[in-house]
């Protein structure tokens, strides 16, 4: 049978060995990192491979070289395109403004649309 011990390993530090998380640590100045030129770099690229992106767009939406106008100008109405009513007030609708009444007065008005109604010349 083999003897069973239940000694606790005993850490030796009488020799001027340190532990190693007391010691202090070291700063890594360049931990491998983009340094600043590098980044300005790999920006610039990124900026000019947009650019060509949005330019290599741009050229196939116009590469047919057509316009589909003349360029000419529409000429305005020789006449007045704005003419004041010959009766002031506008036009006269049956039961305009009823519904706000009874809705004021407590009423529950209900409204109803005719579809077979013409509609009115302007």
């Amino acid at each position: 049978m083999a003897k069973q011990t239940t000694e606790e390993p005993v850490l030796e530090t009488t020799n001027g060995d340190r532990l190693p998380w007391l010691e202090a640590v070291e700063d890594d100045e360049n931990e491998g990192g983009l340094g600043l030129g590098k980044m300005v770099g790999v920006i610039l690229a990124g900026v000019a491979v947009i650019g060509l992106i949005v330019a290599g767009l741009l050229y196939l939406q116009n590469r047919d070289g057509t316009n589909a106008g003349q360029g000419e100008l529409i000429a305005a109405p020789e006449e007045d395109y704005r003419v004041r009513p010959e009766e002031a007030g506008g036009m006269q609708v049956e039961g305009e403004g009823d519904s706000a009444f009874a809705a004021s007065a407590g009423e529950s008005p209900e409204g109803r649309i005719n579809p077979a109604a013409a509609p009115e010349a302007p």
